[in-house]
């Protein structure tokens, strides 16, 4: 029997990818009083040109689904051709609320977009052999794999734009752990 899905097109699986900002076993409050989700934050190299084309066609094709569903047939002036409007930040050239470069704030960042992704539910996790991971140790801010993501329009609160949901994660590879966690043996060296 053949496969009758139509293949959605605001919809990716990245090429390998690194992860920061860990959320995906436990759904986590950002904000006092806010919706607790699972989250992680997508580190794509820019020199992987077909993530980065995968993530651009996924994007359009959000935005001409938002024109009549969310931005009222006129399209917004937010877009650019590239990821202006979007959750899709570049590391290098874009800056956070404070006015510095992300990059700066996130080394790790270097020559990368970056995407935050969240869903209300869990997300699949599995490894590089299509197993499932149930250890939270396993995937980790730093480690390396791939992402299933979806971009869709809203307009909430007066802001348009295009944003994107956690579907699924593969762990792939080992990295250098991210932020400020200390191995025991080195705490307890002397």
């Amino acid at each position: 029997m053949s496969d009758l899905r139509t293949p959605n097109p605001t919809n990716v699986t990245t090429g390998k990818v690194r992860f920061s900002f860990v959320n995906i076993f436990q759904p986590k409050a950002f904000q006092e009083g806010g919706e607790p989700k699972y989250s992680l934050t997508i580190l794509i190299p820019k020199t992987d040109t077909m993530t980065v084309n995968k993530l651009k066609a996924a994007v359009e094709a959000a935005k001409l689904k938002g024109l009549n569903e969310k931005f009222g047939g006129k399209m917004p002036a937010i877009f650019d051709n590239n990821f202006g409007g979007t959750t899709v930040r570049d590391a290098d050239n874009d800056k956070n609320q404070s006015g510095d470069l992300l990059v700066s704030e996130h080394p790790e960042a270097a020559g990368c977009y970056m995407i935050h992704v969240a869903s209300k539910n869990a997300p699949g996790i599995i490894d590089e052999n299509k197993e499932a991971v149930i250890d939270p140790k396993k995937v980790y801010s730093g480690c390396y794999g791939r992402v299933n993501i979806t971009f869709f329009p809203y307009n909430s609160n007066g802001k348009k734009g295009i944003s994107a949901g956690l579907n699924h994660v593969q762990f792939l590879e080992d990295g250098e752990p991210l932020g400020s966690s200390v191995r025991i043996e080195d705490a307890f060296a002397d």
